[in-house]
């Protein structure tokens, strides 16, 4: 291994460059000094991939967390508006008492079956920033491809 360095180094000072061979847990630890500074940013939301029900469970909602989610936080179903609890959080098989943004989760849940969580794409904590009808005017450009027949995505930024 002492001469692999070696050989490392003598490219490194051929190159010209800057750098510096460092072993295998030094390289380690910086990979986890820099993992450990990696945010997520929290958007208030949990995204819903799959609902189902597990024997003895109950409803079962996978996704991943997009805000902090605590054990028996209540949180409604979009587009439903369906309102239920966080009775228990799974991250990799483990139980959790929280979640932060950016983790993968399976959350146990109360107040709705998992029939009616399946057509859901959402979690949020406060249902007040979601509307059922929102009246726009719109500009349609020359070269935009508008669909005769179903909808058009639109972009609305809070401000």
């Amino acid at each position: 291994m002492a001469s692999a360095n070696r050989a490392v180094d003598g490219i490194i000072r051929k190159s010209g460059l800057r750098l510096k061979a460092i072993d295998e847990g030094e390289l380690a630890r910086a990979l986890l000094e820099g993992a450990m500074n990696i945010t997520s940013r929290d958007e208030g939301y949990v995204y819903v991939d799959r609902a189902f029900n597990v024997k003895g469970v109950g409803p079962v909602v996978l996704g991943y967390a997009k805000t902090r989610v605590y054990a028996h936080d209540r949180l409604y179903a979009l587009p439903s508006m369906r309102q239920v609890e966080v009775r228990s959080i799974e991250v990799l098989d483990e139980e959790q008492d929280s979640v932060g943004p950016g983790v993968r989760v399976g959350f146990a849940v109360r107040g709705a079956e998992a029939e009616e969580l399946k057509g859901s794409y959402a979690l949020v904590t406060e249902p007040s920033r979601v509307v059922q009808r929102l009246s726009v005017r719109t500009v349609i450009y020359p070269w935009s491809d508008v669909p005769q027949s179903g909808g058009v995505s639109l972009l609305i930024i809070d401000s």
